[in-house]
């Protein structure tokens, strides 16, 4: 079914154009009722209940033209074109279009939503839930703060609508009034993914992976993923270890005056080598030396090899 409807406001039967304009121009949606509208540079987006969200321009503002609709969730009821995305939402889950085409779909509602900068959105759907998400890829998107409303036996908890003023986010949250939130050291870098696995002590990254030495006691490792989640791969041993350092095929590890070269490639991190003849404290180290002529000169410290053995230093003279 198709209906004409006052493209951006009407009053007493006027409709206003584009930056104040009133125009006598009515434009087609293809269901009756129009619950949201937005405005993208010259295009103005329409959200009616369907699986469409219709677009329009308005570059010259006394002549409007439709455009390509954009296919989007069955019951689409809200549309934000924020920073050259268009979010369209039936309160339970949004799809974030890119160039009018759908780049991806989000497992939240965002019905209401005020942009920062750096691809940050704060969303809110159908519930009580407040979010703030880093949607730099629009595929995986990292959550990065949330907050519910506390219900106080209204009929209406939820939010219906956030604006951002500053460094204030403002909500409207039903019976529960207006909320204010403080944003102004909401900035970047903000943490990509965080897991509840117990305390770490030290870290180094190896072929893909982060390999950690555990509080508790042992050593593991997870899987970086391409959008930088993490997949919980080997636990080995119990001993307490610092992961010092690594290569490919290879992890070495201390632990008091010990230190530990294993290998990577088996199933289960098995030791290929240690040795106790130095206390190990850190992976490399430098010294300083007077030769006999006087002249000051830096040398590295002497490293066990595979085999136990010692190296000379080598040098190089100032």
């Amino acid at each position: 079914m198709s209906q004409e409807w006052p493209w951006w406001g009407s009053r007493k039967g006027e409709s206003w154009g584009f930056l104040g304009e009133r125009t006598a121009a009515s434009l087609p949606t293809s269901s009756p009722n129009v619950t949201s509208l937005s405005l993208g540079g010259s295009t103005l987006y329409a959200a009616d209940g369907d699986n469409t969200v219709e677009a329009f321009s308005v570059s010259i503002p006394s002549l409007p033209q439709p455009i390509a609709a954009i296919n989007t969730l069955l019951r689409a009821r809200s549309v934000e074109a924020v920073d050259g995305r268009i979010y369209l939402s039936d309160g339970l889950r949004t799809d974030v279009a890119i160039s009018g085409t759908t780049a991806s779909t989000l497992n939240f509602g965002a019905t209401s939503l005020a942009s920062m900068a750096n691809n940050t959105v704060f969303a809110a759907g159908n519930d009580r839930h407040l979010r703030a998400v880093d949607l730099a890829l629009a595929a995986a998107p990292v959550e990065l703060y949330g907050a519910e409303i506390a219900p106080n036996g209204g009929t209406i908890n939820r939010f219906s609508s956030l604006v951002l003023a500053g460094s204030r986010l403002y909500a409207a949250a039903g019976d529960a009034g207006l909320l204010a939130f403080d944003v102004g050291r909401f900035t970047p870098p903000y943490p990509v993914r965080a897991y509840s696995g117990g305390g770490t002590s030290s870290v180094q990254i190896v072929e893909g992976r982060a390999f950690v030495s555990r509080a508790a006691g042992g050593l593991g490792d997870f899987t970086i993923g391409s959008t930088g989640q993490l997949t919980t791969g080997r636990q080995w041993d119990t001993a307490q270890y610092r992961v010092q350092d690594g290569a490919t095929g290879f992890l070495l590890t201390s632990s008091g005056q010990t230190i530990t070269f294993w290998t990577l490639t088996t199933a289960i991190p098995t030791p290929k080598s240690s040795s106790t003849s130095f206390r190990a404290t850190a992976s490399r180290a430098s010294a300083m030396q007077t030769s006999s002529s006087g002249r000051a000169r830096w040398c590295s410290c002497r490293r066990t090899t595979t085999t136990g053995s010692k190296t000379p230093a080598t040098s190089l003279s100032s």
